[in-house]
């Protein structure tokens, strides 16, 4: 079959939750005997246009420049796609046309007409928007006001005109129902843990890799940094551990509008010392970092649609202490409930760290948690009932 993602980013040009689905998805399509190509756009001027990675097709397009409140973003965005697609992929008869974001119904009718639809709910964008604007100030809220309706619309099209929807978690799945009424399309199939995302070093080794003190006890997290993932919630809340016991770290992965910010609460702390913000790292410092530290720290405070986080914690059998922010509940309830704590209680959290710097958190055990992940996440378990729902053909067993 002939397979075209219609992305959003590339994941080598820009790693994030939602390019990692869509990369994943299409490397697995292209394992499986599949044509395979990407649609997507351009982080840098310079990124060709069209290359071939990794077996996969891919075409990025150059974003138009827009002004903040332009209402005209999707129609212009999916112009352009449309003009780059159609210089490279619009003569192949595409079988599968897998969208990510509602603006990109008509560039999928247009490159792929007779297609099969499959549209992937990373977040609803309803939610997601209204969630991100409103938080914007007044300039959020005018957005808001203006283009909510429209986004409704737009997302509520491309629900009812795929063939087939996928949500990652039945928290997506209600978020949907709640907002656009019962979807008999929609079904719900998790990401799964990747293969290459297994410990390679032993929790010395990868410390020495980092630089990062033998005996310390360590916090972890990685996160884009914006304000609803909680990270200045966690820093405050690490404070008096931090302080109380000696050599103790809190390393936190990540670049996001918040940084300055962050590194001027961990000073206010007086934990400029304790507190590493370490910037957007590469995927082979991100794995020493996981398999360094102690404990992994998931302090978000809404619309976790997936953790894709977790399952990588996971599975270099890193615990995870978490909120139960979105769809948290779902991956971490079944193995370790006591390391969820209500989304936004700092005390809660602080808690939590306060037994972990006194050895005293309940925690699962490497095996257990590779037990988990095997018997709910891996590839083998997750991608039949993926693939079915992408090609809607069963897979004989």
């Amino acid at each position: 079959m002939k397979y075209l993602a219609l992305a959003n980013y590339l994941f080598a040009d820009s790693p994030g939750g939602g390019s990692r689905v869509a990369w994943d998805i299409a490397c697995r399509m292209r394992d499986d005997g599949h044509e395979t190509a990407m649609l997507c756009q351009k982080v840098r001027p310079d990124d060709p246009d069209l290359a071939r990675v990794d077996g996969i097709d891919v075409v990025r397009f150059a974003r138009p420049q827009f002004a903040r409140l332009d209402p005209t973003k999707p129609i212009r965005t999916a112009r352009a796609a449309a003009a780059a697609a159609e210089r490279s992929l619009a003569a192949r008869q595409w079988d599968i046309a897998h969208t990510y974001f509602p603006w990109q119904r008509r560039l999928a009718e247009r490159l792929a007409p007779s297609a099969r639809r499959v549209h992937t709910v990373l977040s609803p964008d309803y939610y997601e928007n209204r969630f991100n604007w409103l938080s914007q100030g007044i300039t959020g809220r005018i957005k808001w006001l203006l283009g909510g309706l429209y986004v409704a619309h737009a997302e509520r099209t491309i629900l009812a005109g795929s063939n087939a929807v996928h949500a990652m978690s039945d928290y997506t799945a209600g978020l949907l129902e709640s907002r656009y009424g019962r979807l008999d399309n929609v079904r719900v199939v998790p990401h799964w843990r990747r293969d290459d995302m297994r410990r390679t070093a032993t929790k010395a080794q990868a410390r020495q890799k980092l630089g990062w003190q033998a005996d310390a006890k360590i916090l972890f997290s990685v996160r884009g940094l914006h304000k609803r993932y909680g990270l200045d919630l966690a820093i405050r809340a690490a404070a008096p551990a931090l302080r109380s016991c000696p050599g103790m770290m809190f390393c936190i992965a990540g670049h996001g509008p918040m940084m300055e910010y962050l590194k001027d609460l961990a000073d206010q702390q007086g934990l400029s010392r304790r507190i590493c913000l370490m910037g957007r790292v590469d995927d082979q410092t991100l794995q020493a970092c996981y398999e360094a530290a102690d404990l992994f720290v998931l302090p978000t405070v809404a619309m976790e649609c997936f953790g894709l986080i977790v399952l990588e914690a996971y599975s270099v059998g890193l615990p995870v202490l978490s909120t139960d922010a979105g769809s948290l509940p779902e991956l971490l309830g079944p193995l370790c409930p006591q390391l969820i704590v209500p989304a936004g209680d700092e005390r809660a959290l602080e808690e939590k760290i306060n037994l972990f710097a006194a050895g005293k958190l309940d925690c699962p055990s490497p095996q257990q948690i590779e037990e988990y992940l095997e018997n709910r996440y891996s590839a083998a378990r997750v991608w039949p009932k993926l693939v079915n729902l992408i090609t809607g053909i069963t897979p004989t067993v």
